[in-house]
């Protein structure tokens, strides 16, 4: 038995449901790329701009 997860999220039509929140998995085109065809139904990649952005040095921790 197959089961059909294919949804719609405003108009755009995705094969399932599964999203690929902006993060440590999507740093990159190729990681984006990675993951959509091994079954993401859809990907978010990390804010971008022409003028660029210095960011937080990593490791990033919270102290208790």
């Amino acid at each position: 038995m197959k089961t059909d997860l294919s949804t719609s999220i405003c108009k755009v039509k995705l094969k399932n449901p599964t999203i690929l929140a902006s993060g440590i998995l999507g740093v990159s085109g190729a990681s984006l790329v990675n993951a959509a065809k091994n079954g993401a139904g859809a990907v978010i990649s990390k804010s971008a701009n022409l003028a660029g952005r210095k960011g937080h040095p990593s490791p990033v921790i919270i102290a208790n």
